[in-house]
């Protein structure tokens, strides 16, 4: 439901106001997948069968609101969004043994994950001109608060089913920022922005852990704070040269200071300051065409989830567990960017764009070669965050969007996108190089929508397809692969506020398949028998009725 009002009138100020906006959400989700894990040894002999039903089942409630008025010689403007999900995840695997072709049910064990999440943001600014230029005022905050309860049962049969533990992990997320910036205009030829971002963010984590007779088996690493406070001077200033003409040049300086706590004597500290340099360039060639060139030194800062010193289980996937490191190192990278954008006919565009990043202090999920008690196997080998040092990342993106207009279909629009991915990192385990763990060598999408104005109504398709990639794994490697994606909706208008859409995803039952090479001791060493994972989630069909008013 959306809903447009205009805000009420004040005395105590000069106000001006515009149409403004209020919509609300629900929404309800059911996810259901299946996957089949065969296990087999050196001699390719399979030896285990490994199946699962996992059934996501949730409801998202969202709020959003966006109102701006005339204060004053300036525009005040206040933004916010707010998000509840309700969410259940049960899964439920049975492991098989398999010998001379017949299987033989092992162990059965389920984990059912209770999941309630909130997520709130404000953002007020307030903008106003001053001498030959503008003021810039921002300030705003963002919660996200995510509760988790685990519950894990094991058995040799359905029927035996007995409590393996509970876990319970409550993170509370906040950040505030703000900006202040002055814009001056000198002239047609010239224009700077100076001012100062900040920014404070904090996480509370607090982890419990009871086993089958409720006794407390939390890791010392399970309650922490983790509190990152940056202060980021800039400067950007804007040259026009000619007509068609324009060059953009920034500097910032970035301070980053971090803090992470908790008991024990868990302690740690860390301040980086970089200085990160920029320039764009834009050269309209013609009325149609742009040509663009990008030099820019880039930093990226460890997230939190990264920075954790806890142990989470089946993260990223099952059977494994992650810990973060909280020494981490920031990423910084110099980038190149090159492309040009052609207009074609009145709405059409074709974009291409070539890039290149050399990257410093590269992160990257690493196998440790260590194991530690839990997951659905019993044992979790254990990955965490590390900086595995130097790395590139480069590639080609080309993008098409254009009606049909030259062939008589002015109401068919066909598009298509097209990215080319390379990359290279040193392995911390065998010294070779490889590709990012998880990166697919490409990625396309292709599609049309048909608009039917006599109808009021339209429809269109588009295919999705990437490309295989690996993870390089202390004593594994998993090439993953997934089947295309294809996609259809059908939208119309009722009257002049109501639309409804229905939309079919996944059409084609595609598949998602890993396969697992493992090697003893580690990647160095011999193979040691492997692994086929195949999941599928089902076709899903959605229909949604917007009403504005």
């Amino acid at each position: 439901m959306n809903c447009a009002a205009r805000a009420p009138s004040a005395t105590a100020v000069r106000l001006e106001t515009r149409p403004n906006l209020l919509s609300a959400d629900v929404q309800q989700r059911r996810n259901p997948k299946t996957k089949e894990a065969r296990i087999f040894d050196n001699s390719n002999v399979l030896e285990g069968i490994e199946t699962q039903d996992d059934t996501r089942d949730g409801t998202d409630y969202s709020f959003n609101a966006d109102i701006a008025t005339k204060l004053g010689a300036g525009t005040w403007r206040l933004s916010g969004f707010y998000v509840q999900t309700d969410r259940t995840e049960e899964e439920f695997t049975q492991a098989f043994e398999v010998d001379g072709g017949a299987r033989k049910l092992d162990e059965v064990a389920t984990q059912l994950e209770d999941i309630k999440q909130h997520n709130a943001n404000i953002v007020s600014e307030y903008t106003a001109p001053v001498g030959n230029g503008e003021i810039q005022v921002l300030g705003g905050y963002n919660v996200f608060v995510d509760d988790l309860f685990t519950t894990e049962r094991e058995g040799d049969t359905a029927k035996e089913l007995a409590l393996d533990n509970t876990e319970r992990i409550d993170t509370t997320d906040q950040d505030y920022f703000a900006t202040l910036a002055y814009t001056a205009r000198f002239t047609s030829f010239a224009s700077v922005k100076f001012g100062v971002d900040g920014r404070i963010k904090t996480r509370d984590f607090e982890q419990l852990i009871l086993n089958s007779d409720g006794e407390d088996e939390t890791p010392p690493n399970g309650v922490f704070d983790i509190e990152e406070r940056r202060v980021d001077p800039f400067i950007k200033a804007t040259w026009n040269f000619l007509p068609g003409v324009s060059l953009e040049t920034g500097l910032r300086y970035e301070h980053t200071d971090r803090e992470l706590s908790g008991p024990d004597g868990l302690r740690g500290t860390s301040t980086a300051d970089e200085l990160n340099p920029s320039a764009h360039l834009r050269y309209s060639l013609t009325d149609t065409t742009i040509m663009r060139l990008s030099l820019a030194r880039t930093v990226r800062r460890p997230s939190f989830d990264q920075l954790s010193p806890a142990t989470v289980e089946d993260e990223p996937v099952d059977d494994k567990a992650t810990l973060g490191n909280p020494d981490l190192q920031q990423e910084t990278a110099w980038g190149v960017d090159a492309g040009f954008d052609q207009k074609i006919g009145e709405r059409g565009i074709l974009g291409f764009n070539f890039f290149n990043r050399e990257i410093k202090d590269k992160i990257e999920l690493v196998g440790t070669g260590a194991e530690t008690p839990g997951c659905d196997s019993g044992t979790c080998d254990v990955l965490s965050f590390r900086n595995v040092g130097d790395a590139r990342a480069y590639g080609i993106e080309v993008d098409a969007d254009m009606p049909l207009t030259a062939v008589g279909l002015p109401n068919t629009t066909v598009f298509a996108n097209y990215t080319w991915l390379q990359s290279e990192v040193t392995d911390p385990v065998t010294g070779r190089k490889h590709e990012f763990n998880g990166q697919p060598e490409h990625i396309y999408n292709v599609g049309f929508i048909q608009a039917i104005p006599s109808w009021n109504s339209a429809f269109g398709v588009s295919y999705q397809k990437r490309g295989e990639s690996f993870t390089h794994d202390f004593n594994e490697i998993e090439r993953l692969t997934y089947e295309g994606n294809l996609e259809a909706f059908w939208e119309t208008r009722l009257g002049k506020s109501t639309v409804l859409r229905f939309t079919g995803a996944n059409l084609l039952d595609a598949e998602k398949v890993e396969y697992k090479q493992a090697f003893d001791p580690d990647l160095n060493g011999g193979k040691d028998g492997s692994e086929i994972e195949k999941e599928e989630s089902g076709r899903l069909f959605l229909m949604t009725v917007r009403q504005a008013f």
